[in-house]
């Protein structure tokens, strides 16, 4: 039976792998849907349920249960009633926009001192003052008159914004002084009684300077000069400056172009006794980059200048270097520095007789310039509001101004009163300056300040001749000191100090008709020259003030240009009123 049934079962098997061999041909059939399909959502079942809030404003608050007891202390402390502290009140000061004061003093001395500085409104500003300080009394035992004085009226106005600023003023000078420093007594009396030494200075400016500080153009500046004498000596400059700067971030491309013009007329030369007339133009252009914020500044540049005139036939253009380089290290109060650049000077009538009062109305003029100026130093904090500053420089300069004396050379028809020995002539040879300076400032904490500047110079004299053999009328060693003292709340000090060191001056020996030009050239050395001046302020009230004036305290016997004593010590006294002046 199980032999039939496997025999059966592998029968089927055959059969089925053979008929899995054959290919089968599936006929197309056609199915027809009769009911279209149309799906549908069940409606979903919400829970519907009510949710709490516990809000504490609604909810009703129990009142809560305080419970006090009293219990009995043994105290012997009884605290006393508090009383306010009063205020302290400060005496204050009332400002005030105008002064004059008055002073008298030996010499007949006379002071005269007005001003105003008025605000027109928050952006403007008025201000003039008008001052005369004169010695209206002879020098004991002097040869001539000795009178001299000094007036000076200004007039300026200020404006401001965020944007731009500027700045106008006119100015009006007179200095009275006189030929005094006669080398010898006028024997001839016909000369002596036609001697008229008065020399008056005059100085008129009228100047103009404009700053913007959202614009390229960032300021200009106009100046124009006018000086006159008793000699009939008349001289016009005029003077053009504009500012263009260019930035590209922290670095700054800046161009100032200038021009200087000067026509100067003096109605004789020394030696040939013609009109002299002189015309000299400055024209220049300095172009820097630099960088001004941060521990490193710099600037780097170039100079360059044209000259035109009466004088400049072989050689009228310059090119001068602009360097300035600034370190200051983080958490450091020293600051290296080192500048190396070069520079035009015009030199004018009104420019010399501002250092010496005594040159005469019948000079020579040529403009002055340095190829290179180099100082190298530092800047240092040494508290707050104190600085110390030291430098080393080394320059050389063409045409530097030194001041010889003029030999006699007078007519008895015609006497004029510079001829005498007495008036400067100037040389301008080329020299190398070289030393030391240190300047020391300060501000003490009661409103009082400091000033000390000391100088040390070596001179070496480039073009030796027989006309020059050593340097004029400049010292080795200078000294200055300035300060103001706040006594109390009333009293106020002011120092002020001046030494200049040994100088060496030259002069020509003339005799009795002999030509000045062949005359010897002597040397002289001058004495060191010490200045001490002193002002002692003491406010009465708000209004009313004293004031005590000492000049040339040391009272000496002395000379800062050859064969012209200075006053004695001069003390003046006097009252300064205060008030408001509005419009």
């Amino acid at each position: 039976m199980k032999l039939k049934l496997f025999i059966l079962f592998v029968l089927n098997l055959f059969s089925i792998l053979v008929y899995s061999q054959k290919s089968v041909d599936i006929e197309t059939q056609e199915v027809t849907v009769k009911k279209s399909f149309n799906p549908k959502v069940n409606i979903a079942k919400k829970i519907k349920s009510k949710i709490r809030i516990s809000d504490t404003l609604t909810s009703k608050i129990k009142d809560p249960r305080i419970f006090i007891s009293s219990v009995p202390v043994a105290s012997t402390f009884n605290p006393s009633k508090g009383t306010p502290k009063k205020l302290q009140i400060l005496p204050t000061k009332e400002s005030f926009n105008s002064r004059f004061a008055l002073g008298f003093g030996n010499y007949n001395n006379l002071i005269l001192d007005y001003g105003s500085s008025v605000s027109l409104d928050k952006r403007q500003n008025v201000d003039w003052f008008l001052f005369y300080d004169g010695l209206l009394k002879n020098i004991n035992n002097s040869l001539v008159d000795t009178k001299q004085s000094n007036f000076n009226l200004n007039i300026s106005h200020q404006f401001s914004t965020n944007k731009r600023n500027s700045f106008s003023q006119i100015n009006f000078r007179q200095h009275r002084q006189s030929f005094y420093g006669l080398p010898s007594v006028i024997e001839d009396n016909y000369i002596a009684s036609n001697f008229d030494p008065i020399q008056r200075l005059t100085y008129f400016s009228i100047t103009s300077d404009w700053k913007w500080y959202n614009r390229i153009v960032k300021g200009f500046s106009l100046n124009s000069y006018y000086t006159a004498d008793s000699f009939s000596t008349r001289e016009n400059e005029v003077s053009f400056s504009s500012k263009f700067q260019l930035d590209f971030g922290s670095i700054n491309l800046t161009a100032i172009p200038r021009i200087n013009i000067l026509t100067t007329t003096f109605k004789e030369d020394f030696y040939t006794r013609i009109e002299s007339e002189l015309f000299s133009g400055i024209s220049g252009v300095s172009i820097y980059s630099s960088k001004e914020k941060g521990k490193f500044k710099f600037r780097f540049g170039i100079q360059s200048y044209l000259l035109t005139g009466d004088d400049y036939a072989k050689k009228n253009l310059y090119y001068f270097p602009d360097v300035m380089i600034t370190f200051k290290p983080e958490n450091s109060n020293f600051a290296p520095f080192l500048n190396f650049n070069g520079e035009f000077y015009q030199n004018s009538f009104r420019t010399l007789s501002h250092i010496n009062p005594y040159v005469a109305p019948a000079i020579r003029l040529r403009p002055s310039f340095s190829p290179y100026k180099i100082k190298l130093g530092t800047r240092s904090s040494l508290y707050k509001g104190w600085e110390f500053q030291w430098n080393f420089f080394y320059l050389y300069e063409e045409n530097k101004p030194m001041f010889r004396n003029f030999g006699k050379n007078f007519d008895i028809e015609n006497i004029i009163a510079y001829r005498f020995g007495n008036s400067f002539e100037v040389l301008y040879p080329s020299i190398i300056s070289s030393g030391i300076n240190a300047k020391l400032k300060g501000v003490f904490k009661n409103g009082g300040r400091l000033n000390f500047q000391a100088s040390y110079f070596n001179y070496d004299l480039r073009d030796k001749n027989p006309q020059l053999f050593e340097v004029l009328n400049l010292p080795e060693i200078s000294l200055q000191f300035d300060s103001t003292l706040k006594i109390s709340n009333k009293i106020f000090f002011q120092l002020f100090l001046k030494y200049i060191g040994i100088r060496t001056n030259s002069f020509r020996d003339v005799f009795l008709g002999q030509n000045i030009e062949d005359s010897p050239i002597l040397y002289e050395t001058l004495d060191p020259f010490t200045q001490i001046d002193a002002n002692v302020q003491y406010q009465l009230n708000d209004r009313w003030e004293v004031f005590l004036r000492g000049r040339n305290l040391m009272n000496q016997n002395q000379f800062f240009w050859s064969n012209y004593r200075v006053y004695p010590s001069q003390i003046s006294l006097g009252l300064k009123y205060n008030f408001d002046v509005s419009f």
